[in-house]
Order: structure tokens, then sequence, then C-alpha cells
């Protein structure tokens, strides 16, 4: 299972004018990529007719939104031009330039925290040098 399961059930009772909502979910528990066990997770919540109407606005706005962003994505996937070797070429070349730039900022750095411990491996000589054996460090 590495997909977590989610179980909801609604139900309404009319004498009340209640809806409950449990959702159940179950999914796998990891260490790492080790997997160790599953975990399980159910909550319940209780609305009375404010809270209904409420949550359905909510969801409607949210079904709104993801209809015109679904909409606006296909329009996007539609208009894809196809991937050429050249592009695919370009592609390599532009991931290899981003691990280069990434790798002299980290070469930067590197030297930045050189200095920083040399200063640091002086400043910690100079004071156990000076306090000595007077201070128990």
């Amino acid at each position: 299972m590495t997909e977590p399961k989610i179980e909801s059930e609604v139900k309404y009772d009319d004498r009340k004018k209640e809806m409950t909502h449990v959702t159940k979910e179950t999914r796998e528990a990891k260490i790492g990529e080790t997997i160790i066990g599953e975990v399980s997770v159910e909550s319940k919540g209780i609305y009375n007719e404010t809270g209904i109407k409420k949550i359905l606005k909510d969801l409607k706005n949210r079904r709104t939104q993801l209809e015109q962003a679904v909409s606006a994505q296909k329009k996007e996937v539609e208009n894809i031009p196809e991937m050429t070797k050249d592009l695919t070429e370009l592609k390599e070349k532009l991931t290899n330039l981003q691990k280069i730039d990434q790798a002299e900022k980290q070469k930067v750095q590197l030297e930045t925290n050189n200095k920083d411990l040399v200063q640091v491996k002086k400043d910690i000589r100079d004071i156990e040098g000076t306090v000595g054996s007077r201070l128990k460090l």
C-alpha cells in the first residue's frame, strides 16, 4: 500500500438536524524507506445546519476553482510543442549547467566555512591557552 487509503462516510440525522462525517485514513508507517507497520487515523465531525451550509459553500467554491484550474491546464497541455532531439539535449545541458552553478556556490561556501573554521580553532586555542587550568573547561 503506497497510497494512503481514505474512507469517508456521511450521515444525516433528521431528528437532530445534524450531519456526521466520519473519515478513516490508513497508511504505511515508515522509518526512512523501511515499512514498519500501518497507521490508522479516524476523525468524526458532527455539524449543525450552519456548519453544513458553510462546509457546502466552501466546497462549491473549491470545486469552481478546481474546474477553472483544470480547464486552464488542459489548454496548456494541448499547446505543448513536441520534444525534439535538440530540445532534449538542451534540457540535459541546462540541467548540467544548474549542477555546475550549484557546485560553484558550494565551493565559495566551502572556502568561507574553511576560513571560519580556522578562525574558530585559533580562538579556541587562544582562550584555552590564556585561561589554562585556572577554569575547569
